[in-house]
This record gives structure tokens, C-alpha cells and sequence, in this order.
């Protein structure tokens, strides 16, 4: 963290100086920061063959959330593949509204290096039908039991496993049943 806070002190060295900060203590309070549930969480799951990063966005399904979740996933360069559960806008009923918010999501996931993508919830096919490479598509599921399976399996050493969606589709369930699978360590 310090490395990368380090980063910015030319842009904020003025700001940290006239506050009389301590960035070594902040830092070091930083570490112990247990965030919200809707904070996301970023883990390591130890499986027998080796580790995989946990990237657990299971509750932030806002479209500005998405946005704030992709930029974050722009940032980590896994050494294997990027693989994501993704479920979309929680709402009953079709409308412009999710169309949009679906066709945005869509465009992230284009612009984004994951190289496989299972979904969840309604209105997704708004997402798969406008991928650019829809080869990264591998399953649509409303099972979280086959998903949480499914996705443990499809991971290997080194890879990312991405899942994000709105708190309503309940995809935190699926990121508990992984965490009782695998020991998995902040």
C-alpha cells in the first residue's frame, strides 16, 4: 500500500504536508480496514493445485458500481485468465432503463480481459448478444448451488475469479459457499 501511495505524492505531497500527515501510520491503519459487504473484497483461495485471487464484488450490482468494479479490474493483471460470474441490474420488468444498463455492462465486459464469463439473473441476454467475442460466454445459470461448483472447478492456479452483482441476486451466497469449499485469507 505505501508503494502505492507513494505514487501520488506528488499530486497530494502539498496536501499531506500542510495536514502534518503521517503517511506511514495511515498506511499502517489502512492495513486493518475491514470493509462493508458492499465494499467488495479482494482474497486469496487456496485450492490444492494453487492459489487463485478472489476479486468478490457479489453485492454491487449498481451500474456506477460496475463501472467503479471494472476500473478496479483494469488494475490487476492476474498471471492466468480473468473468469467472472456476472449478474446484471436486479429488476422484474424489461425497460429502457435495463436495456441500457445491460448494453453498458456489456461494453465493459468488451473492454475488460476476462476470458470466461458465466451470467446470472434476468435480462442478460442483453449482455451475451452484444459481446464482441462472445467465446468467453460459457453458461447462463440461475442455480447459485451449480454456480459456486461450477466456478471453483473452471478456476485454475493463477487465475481471477470476478463476481459481481446487484445484493438482490444473492450471488454473496455464492461467494460464501466458495469460501466454506477453499480456506481463504484476506
Amino acid at each position: 500500500f505505501i508503494t502505492q501511495v507513494k505514487k501520488f505524492l506528488p499530486i497530494t505531497q502539498v496536501t499531506i504536508e500542510v495536514a502534518n500527515f503521517d503517511i506511514q501510520k495511515i498506511a499502517k491503519e489502512y492495513e486493518s480496514l475491514l470493509p462493508y459487504d458492499t465494499m467488495g473484497k479482494m482474497m486469496i483461495v487456496h485450492k490444492p493445485e494453487g492459489d487463485i485471487l478472489f476479486y468478490d464484488q457479489s453485492r454491487r450490482g449498481s451500474v456506477d458500481g460496475m463501472r467503479a468494479a471494472f476500473k478496479d479490474l483494469s488494475q490487476i493483471n492476474p498471471k492466468g485468465k480473468i473468469v467472472a460470474l456476472l449478474g446484471g441490474v436486479s429488476f422484474k420488468k424489461d425497460s429502457k432503463w435495463v436495456k441500457e444498463a445491460h448494453l453498458e455492462l456489456a461494453n465493459l465486459i468488451n473492454n475488460s480481459k476476462i476470458k470466461k464469463l458465466f451470467t446470472t439473473s434476468k435480462f442478460m441476454d442483453y449482455v451475451t448478444n452484444n459481446l464482441k467475442d462472445r467465446s468467453i460466454f460459457v453458461k447462463h445459470s440461475d442455480d447459485l448451488d451449480f454456480l459456486a461448483k461450477t466456478l471453483i472447478d473452471e478456476v485454475e492456479p493463477d487465475d481471477l475469479l470476478f463476481i459481481m452483482g446487484s445484493a438482490y441476486l444473492y450471488l454473496g451466497r455464492v461467494s460464501e459457499k466458495i469460501a466454506k469449499i477453499y480456506k481463504m485469507e484476506n
